[in-house]
């Protein structure tokens, strides 16, 4: 009985207070759409997030605008991080899976 008040208790202060621990800190990502300026070294990106197989991961929404100076082309795969739990993501780097 006190066992599973305890278990109750802690999962209800992990949901409420460190939603970010529930995913991974750093996933793959494809790029879905990519937009950019002339002048403006800034690339703005639609990401859609892989499970580790490399398959899309229909539990998280596109991640539209994030920006990075490093520019990659549609499709390309990437490693992208939520840094201090943050939900908008960093990409760290393209990568082959």
């Amino acid at each position: 009985m006190l066992s599973e008040m305890i278990i109750s208790v802690v999962k209800k202060l992990f949901s409420e207070e460190y939603p970010h621990m529930a995913i991974p800190s750093i996933v793959y990502a494809a790029v879905s759409a990519v937009s950019t300026e002339a002048g403006n070294p800034w690339c703005e990106y639609t990401l859609e997030v892989l499970d580790r197989f490399g398959n899309p991961d229909a539990a998280v929404p596109p991640l539209p605008g994030i920006k990075s100076k490093q520019c990659f082309q549609q499709g390309a795969v990437l490693a992208i991080a939520y840094a201090y739990g943050e939900l908008n993501p960093v990409i760290i780097e393209e990568v082959s899976l």
